[in-house]
């Protein structure tokens, strides 16, 4: 049996159990959607400072963090990326501050970043966009730079719409730090709670079926 079937029936699925309803028209339970309560409270936890980097005075979180804790919440395979536009916006020789040869690239990227819940339902998708510079000697290198960076800034501005763990509270004026009663240093989260919308639908279908059996 799978965990798709009613309540109250064993089941042999490796899947997270739902709780019971909504039901389809045909009177089957719905497959189960939604994040996990691991999942929301990990959203809703407040950012840890040792997380945050500054460069020129700009606090922000590292791409390859952002994905790691993609990862860590929604999973392998429970996010993804899409590269929806990769444009040279300017290619042309210069100088470095050394006064060497170099060549300036800047690139503009647009991303799309889909996140699943443990059951594979797309939950949401965010587009945004980016640009990247690179001033290096080599034209591949400064070519390459520049991408990778504009696809990054990218990134990071699709997955802040995920709250504080991606970096949210950053916002805030940079972020106001605080320490909580364990000694961790924390930054004060923008988000502290959300509504359980997946949960309120299949309360109110539920009345609506329990309202179309007592009629019957």
């Amino acid at each position: 049996m799978s965990a798709h079937e009613h309540a109250g029936q064993s089941t042999t699925s490796d899947q997270p159990v739902s709780q019971p309803g909504p039901f389809t028209a045909q009177g089957t339970a719905a497959p189960p959607r939604g994040l996990n309560p691991l999942q929301r409270d990990y959203l809703l936890k407040p950012l840890e400072a040792r997380r945050v980097r500054t460069l020129r005075g700009m606090n922000h979180l590292e791409a390859f963090d952002i994905r790691r804790w993609l990862t860590r919440i929604f999973g392998f395979g429970g996010w993804s990326l899409e590269t929806l536009g990769l444009d040279l916006v300017r290619e042309n020789p210069t100088k470095t501050a050394q006064g060497r040869d170099a060549w300036a690239v800047l690139y503009r990227a647009q991303v799309r970043l889909t996140v699943r819940d443990p059951y594979g339902n797309t939950l949401t998708a965010f587009d945004d966009a980016a640009a990247g510079d690179a001033i290096l000697p080599g034209l591949g290198d400064a070519h390459d730079m520049a991408m990778k960076t504009a696809l990054s800034q990218a990134v990071k501005r699709c997955a802040v719409n995920l709250g504080d763990q991606f970096g949210l509270s950053l916002y805030n004026g940079g972020g106001h730090f605080f320490n909580d009663g364990d000694g961790n240093r924390l930054v004060w989260p923008m988000v502290q709670a959300t509504m359980d919308v997946h949960g309120m639908a299949q309360d109110v279908e539920d009345r609506d079926i329990q309202g179309e059996q007592e009629a019957a």
